[in-house]
């Protein structure tokens, strides 16, 4: 034991008494972890920002006006988009959608729609069905309307975009079926 306790300080002494292992043993770990997480914080927040000021455009094909379904009035989809964006902005939720350009257009247009979701020039597109008014007026449980929802997976953000969509669906679809 005694043995023991002649290496111990014999060690402890030689780490002490030498500036290489002082600098290597308690000043470079906490230096290099403080620096990895300052750039970490640092890209993250230049990332977020990034994130805020970008505007998605988002085309909508065939969005569903008013219509009347189980005798109670459903809102249109544009009026559910700007709900959506003022509770988005009261709750100061980030949110891509919420801050989205949206444009409305015909079935006539999607080709054109879709080859600038090719050129990255549009994030997404929401294509509600021609008789998407009339499949949920019947509702029929085995034909239920789909929105597809097209973005481009070689761009950041419009996958950012597709997943913050995916809730304002969800809304649409809770605001027909409380009807």
């Amino acid at each position: 034991m005694k043995n023991i306790w002649t290496i111990l300080k014999k060690e402890l002494a030689r780490v002490f008494t030498d500036k290489t292992m002082i600098f290597s043993l308690f000043i470079l770990p906490p230096l290099t972890i403080y620096l990895i997480y300052g750039l970490m914080g640092l890209s993250l927040k230049n990332e977020t920002e990034k994130i805020n000021t970008y505007t998605p455009t988002v085309y909508v094909v065939n969005a569903p006006d008013t219509f009347v379904n189980n005798e109670k009035q459903v809102k249109s989809f544009s009026e559910i988009v700007e709900e959506y964006k003022q509770l988005m902005k009261l709750t100061e939720t980030n949110s891509l959608i919420a801050n989205a350009n949206f444009f409305y257009i015909n079935e006539d247009e999607l080709e054109d729609a879709k080859s600038k979701l090719q050129t990255k020039e549009v994030d997404l597109i929401l294509y509600f069905p021609t008789n998407f008014i009339s499949l949920v007026q019947n509702g029929s449980t085995n034909n239920k309307p789909q929105v597809e929802i097209l973005y481009n997976i070689d761009k950041s953000y419009s996958e950012s975009t597709y997943y913050d969509s995916l809730s304002l669906i969800n809304q649409y679809k809770n605001t027909i079926a409380a009807t």
